[in-house]
């Protein structure tokens, strides 16, 4: 139900919904808490136990409010290498509101349905011990992919404001315990309303 609303939501007449946002961007680290049992096939890792991993690649964003500037729709789409420094590709719709807002600083969360493929580990052979966690597909395009749909997929955003229509914007998502992933950039509001500030509301 949540996807088809979202779908919806993003039919629906400009007239309707005049917020909108575009964001992009750089997706350059993966953070493994307790680090990683396969550290040893992540290039790009800054500690021997994988604890921080570099990446390299983007996410695209767009979102359309439906209720001011505090409800809204979100699609994401992204390109990127992941911590064997292999392809990989994110997809995510999900419904978004505003935890926190003030002249310069907001903060949100947003929880939706997410696809992940990427490069199959596998290529690794007995040096890559599967979790289980991913799916494995053969694909005549890309050979064989690991991928994973993820129904509950979420984002926490941090937007710092230079203007009205410029955000410095970083986002966290979380996979706790396996994974936590950061990304920095710049999200653009077009048709910018000016509504009443809120605070979280403290008993």
């Amino acid at each position: 139900m949540i996807l088809r609303f979202i779908v919806i939501i993003f039919l629906t007449s400009n007239t309707l919904f005049g917020q909108e946002t575009f964001t992009v961007k750089y997706f350059g680290l993966t953070v493994h808490p307790a680090g990683d049992l396969t550290a040893d096939l992540q290039p790009y890792k800054l500690d021997d136990r994988a604890v921080f991993v570099a990446n390299f690649g983007g996410f695209v964003g767009f979102e359309k409010y439906f209720y001011e500037d505090i409800i809204s729709g979100k699609t994401i789409g992204a390109i990127f290498t992941d911590c064997s420094g292999g392809f990989a590709t994110v997809g995510h719709i999900g419904v978004r509101g505003t935890l926190y807002k003030s002249k310069k600083h907001r903060f949100y969360i947003g929880i939706g349905p997410t696809f992940l493929v990427r490069d199959s580990w596998t290529r690794f052979g007995d040096q890559y011990n599967s979790s289980g966690f991913f799916n494995v597909r053969e694909t005549q395009q890309f050979g064989t992919v690991q991928w994973k749909f993820i129904p509950y997929g979420m984002e926490l955003e941090y937007d710092y404001a230079f203007s009205l229509s410029d955000q410095l914007s970083v986002s966290f998502t979380p996979g706790i315990p396996l994974a936590a992933i950061l990304s920095v950039g710049w999200k653009h509001w077009f048709n910018y309303k000016e509504f009443k500030q809120f605070k979280v509301y403290k008993p």
